[in-house]
């Protein structure tokens, strides 16, 4: 059993989903879904204290939906036949429903999944009252969890240097139903494209912008063969930047797509853009985007903080390259646009049997291996 507020799409073939009482006037796709039956969904009164509960906000808005989330699987967890139990997060009140299941169910194996921290996370911003209570109510959830994971190495040294709990890491991965075929067909024009958001000015393309702008003014590219989407929440900031380097023609935001687009743009792109935020504690921080290139098929260019596992990631999958300074950066755009002017197309020296290891199928496989005991 898998807990998690956020709800999936359809799920794969073999898994079953329980859904507890959708939020007023939501609509999903409910294919493959198993819906309560009335007598089983949270009374009313019950109800009205998780919106009560969700409001203080603590550990996350989510907070209400701890309750009604341990009344929809405490008669599966009360089946002999369920023996193991995964709560991820964030947010973090998955962990609260996962504990107090635990508490009920000591037989079963609780694995606590981290794919971001919780109040380690380098983001999380508090009062300092409220950290320390935070702290103190992260770890008594957690003091049940028979394993704890997260994403990377780093995270996973972070969790360990403060809990005693076994820590397994199980990266972040892609829907191997999304691997794109070799060979397709590309863009005619030599495009970088980003798909996603640039949370304002925190994911900064300005060093991109900056030496796009120098080598087109010294004539060792041609601006109007080069272009650089964005697809995703249009920003001001990213607009006055282009302006100012005089790349309001080569710079171009489209504006957000459906994810079915975004995936076409990621394979016909030449280059696909990656940008990591300038903090030191991103080093152990791989974004989801970037698995999604993974599947794209095309080469990677990260930029932004010092590469971390990021840059090791692109080096062992040979998907790619993270530039962390304006000489590199530079010699490695000439690099792809002398093989765009060549033959048409920038090259890709992804290696599938590497890019394969991060696929949700081995995702799913290593879960699987934390859950019988024989990892973490």
């Amino acid at each position: 059993m898998v807990l998690t507020s956020f709800r999936p799409g359809p799920p794969a073939a073999g898994l079953q989903v329980l859904e507890t009482w959708p939020a007023p006037g939501e609509r999903i796709d409910r294919s493959g879904l198993i819906r309560l039956p009335a007598a089983a969904r949270p009374s009313y009164s019950r109800r009205l204290a998780a919106g009560l509960t969700g409001l203080v906000a603590f550990p996350d808005n989510k907070a209400g939906w701890s309750l009604y989330a341990a009344d929809a699987a405490r008669p599966w967890l009360a089946d002999a036949s369920v023996s193991a139990l995964i709560s991820t997060s964030s947010p973090a009140t998955c962990h609260l429903a996962a504990a107090a299941l635990k508490r009920e169910f000591p037989r079963v194996r609780w694995v606590a999944d981290f794919r971001d921290l919780w109040t380690q996370n380098h983001y999380y911003a508090r009062p300092r009252l409220v950290r320390r209570l935070e702290a103190k109510l992260e770890a008594r959830t957690l003091s049940r969890a028979d394993c704890l994971t997260t994403v990377s190495g780093p995270l996973a040294e972070r969790l360990a240097g403060r809990y005693s709990n076994p820590v397994a890491v199980i990266e972040n991965g892609f829907n191997p139903a999304e691997l794109a075929p070799a060979g397709g067909l590309l863009d005619e024009k030599f495009t970088i494209t980003y798909t996603g958001s640039l949370y304002g000015a925190r994911r900064d393309p300005s060093l991109l912008l900056e030496v796009l702008a120098g080598l087109a003014a010294s004539g060792r590219i041609e601006a109007g063969r080069v272009e650089v989407n964005f697809y995703g929440r249009p920003e001001m900031s990213l607009a006055s930047a282009a302006g100012r380097l005089g790349l309001s023609g080569l710079v171009r935001q489209h504006g957000p797509v459906p994810r079915r687009e975004a995936v076409a743009r990621q394979r016909s792109s030449q280059v696909l853009l990656l940008l990591n935020w300038d903090d030191p504690a991103e080093t152990g921080v791989y974004t989801a985007k970037l698995f999604e290139y993974l599947a794209a098929g095309r080469p990677v260019l990260a930029l932004g903080g010092s590469g971390g596992v990021v840059r090791d990631l692109l080096e062992r999958t040979g998907a790619g390259f993270h530039c962390a300074d304006r000489a590199a950066l530079e010699a490695r755009l000439l690099d792809w646009y002398g093989q765009w002017r060549g033959s048409g197309r920038v090259g890709y020296g992804g290696r599938r049997e590497e890019i394969l290891k991060y696929s949700q199928r081995e995702m799913a496989a290593k879960f699987a291996a934390v859950l019988e005991g024989k990892a973490g």
